[in-house]
């Protein structure tokens, strides 16, 4: 079912409703507790913090009580409802304080967690035996070193070794975790009981064909996909660049990573596409990377990194610098590196193309996440983030998810996150593989139109898909750029009656959060020149056309860091930041259509979602034309 209406100034016309704050859900999950008689103090439950990958793994045995972790307590942001005034009025063009970001210091000063509960939680931890650590990305993150007997017993578990289906062997805590009474209000989770991998990148290369090899397609060496100039000349970036005189410069753009790679890859890119030498700098968070398997390298995923950093720099070439954030590929990790990107509040658009299945998100990561995506749009940093690379069945990756039926319709996370602006995949081919639009050695080829691009999707069933990810969340509601006041934007689909309520933890009525909000070319067959020759990575230390260097990649991976390079042009015409973009790009849906700012794509579906007119769960809002979308 499809409902229209006229969301000209949206954002002045409707309240900032947040489907679920992080007051609300944390008060949901730590009042549904049960009290233990024969503890010496009363302890509560917190539901869904067993690691969700148990489920499907093999036991091994009791984790070593002596092994040294280090763990973070997730503590609650204060006064939710002042931070939702606050998201209102930043983002009503009609308030007076209409993109008045907050600056360094100011989100914690108005909403960290009193004292009294940061004493209380440091107090407990430290009467457990735990060593509290003076350094934290965040006030709502206490990090604490202890063995794992000492943890087990602090937050009254058990950890244990598991091997998964996939054969990666790893601890986890087996059943939930449990804390005392007194911590209740303040304690969403703790992060760190688990060693599972916690995301996976999605940077796609092209499926061989007959004879070995991918076909060539763009003007990169060898065929090797789109150059900086194509992509600029396809999504009509070039009059930005000549007639607005505008690269990007004085905006910073940053990457989320959970992998090293090597700087002079990107200098080989730069110097093969004429580009400027732009100045990155490291970001190392809870160490840095590690390696994933035992032998492994912290470079294993090398060309994800070096594809984020080189296409953001391929659209924005003059930019002041690019931020590397870099932390270990686990729950902790995660967290704390978008703390950091936060605290640090110096990258205006960030993106992240690594994710993992919403179902198999602790509700306490999702919720610290929540929180560092609520810090961000109340300092005007933008946030991308690659939807998935299996269509509308994104849980496909993971062997422990065991879903069946309807149940596997599911989306990732950070993508299905409110404050995120969530980015799909679009194709210039069918899903029969052939080619629509290829512009060869062309350097500034024109948009095809959208007869010629398609919703990227290909072999889609419920066991097997390659495509954009795309659909509706199990967890979070939307909040008004996308729905409110019980109406939907023009071409929200609602496809039946597990799209609100309860589905995703709402009231009756409330529509879940959809996904993706806009899109871009992701297909790996007409995807991206490369360059990777990192040995730490397996793609790149063999190379895709007989040695390392040239590689083409596709999938969301690539349009993640394009939209964020899109908003470095977006905030310089602007003269400032525009915070969570998909507050300036829902403005330009109506039950007219589009008028010129995106590429409406109406072909093909992404394994279950069809595309169609205006808004849809396939391709958002669809895939931009650059200069329309920075000067309306």
């Amino acid at each position: 079912m499809t409902r229209n209406r006229n969301v000209l100034l949206l954002v002045a016309r409707r309240p900032l409703f947040l489907i679920v704050t992080v007051l609300s859900v944390a008060l949901l999950f730590v009042t549904n507790f049960a009290v233990h008689a024969s503890s010496p103090a009363p302890l509560v439950v917190i539901p869904n913090s067993m690691a969700p990958h148990v489920a499907g793994a093999h036991m091994v045995g009791h984790h070593n009580t002596a092994d040294q972790l280090t763990i973070g307590l997730v503590l609650s942001t204060s006064h939710a409802a002042e931070q939702q005034n606050l998201l209102k009025s930043l983002y009503n063009p009609l308030s007076s304080t209409y993109h008045h970001w907050l600056q360094n210091g100011e989100f914690d000063a108005r909403f960290a967690p009193a004292a009294s509960q940061v004493t209380a939680a440091k107090d407990y931890l430290t009467s457990a035996g735990l060593n509290v650590l003076s350094s934290s990305p965040s006030a709502t993150l206490l990090l604490a070193q202890g063995t794992a007997g000492q943890i087990e017993s602090a937050f009254h578990t058990r950890l244990n070794d598991l091997n998964a289906s996939n054969g990666e062997s790893f601890f986890a805590n087996t059943t939930n975790v449990q804390i005392p009474q007194t911590l209740s209000g303040s304690v969403l989770g703790v992060a760190g009981l688990t060693n599972h991998v916690a995301q996976h990148s999605y940077a796609t290369p092209p499926t061989p064909d007959a004879a070995g090899a991918p076909p060539a397609y763009g003007g990169g060496p060898f065929g090797s996909g789109l150059t900086p100039s194509q992509i600029a000349g396809i999504y009509n970036a070039t009059p930005v660049y000549n007639t607005l005189k505008n690269k990007g410069q004085g905006i910073s753009l940053a990457v989320f990573e959970l992998s090293g790679y090597l700087r002079k890859d990107i200098t080989a890119y730069e110097n093969q596409y004429k580009l400027p030498h732009v100045p990155l700098i490291d970001k190392l968070v809870q160490g840095g990377p590690v390696p994933i398997t035992a032998g492994g390298s912290p470079d294993y995923g090398a060309a994800e990194v070096e594809l984020d950093i080189e296409l953001q720099i391929a659209l924005a070439p003059g930019i002041k610098h690019l931020l590397v954030y870099n932390a270990p590929n686990s729950e902790l990790g995660v967290i704390s590196e978008y703390l950091q990107i936060a605290k640090d509040n110096v990258a205006d658009a960030t993106s992240s193309s690594w994710g993992s299945c919403e179902y198999l998100s602790t509700s306490s990561a999702k919720l610290a996440e929540f929180q560092a995506f609520t810090q961000m749009a109340t300092q005007g940093q933008s946030i991308f983030s690659a939807a998935g690379d299996n269509g509308a069945y994104d849980c496909l990756p993971y062997t422990d998810a065991n879903l069946t039926g309807s149940n596997q319709l599911q989306v990732d996370d950070p993508s299905s996150q409110p404050y995120v602006t969530a980015v799909g995949g679009t194709a210039f081919n069918n899903s029969k593989k052939q080619v629509l639009f290829d512009p060869g050695k062309n350097p500034h080829p024109a948009y095809p139109g959208t007869s010629k691009e398609l919703t990227w999707t290909r072999g889609c069933t419920p066991t097997d898909c390659e495509g954009g990810g795309g659909g509706v969340s199990r967890y979070w509601g939307s909040i008004d750029y996308q729905s409110g006041g019980g109406q939907a934007v023009p071409g929200f689909i609602e496809t039946g009656p597990t799209q609100s309520g309860a589905d995703c933890n709402q009231t009756a009525g409330v529509f879940c959060r959809e996904l993706p909000d806009v899109s871009l070319d992701a297909d790996p067959i007409t995807g991206y020149s490369v360059y990777c020759t990192d040995p730490g990575d397996s793609f790149c230390k063999t190379g895709e056309f007989g040695k390392p260097g040239w590689i083409r990649l596709g999938g969301t991976s690539c349009a993640s860091p394009l939209w964020a390079a899109i908003t470095a042009l977006i905030d310089h015409q602007a003269k400032g930041r525009q915070g969570l973009l998909n507050y300036y790009l829902y403005n330009f849906d109506s039950p007219a259509g589009y008028a010129s700012q995106f590429h409406d794509i109406t072909l093909q579906d992404n394994g279950h979602y069809p595309a169609g007119a205006t808004y849809d769960i396939a391709t958002g809002l669809g895939t931009p034309d650059i200069l329309r979308l920075v000067k309306p």
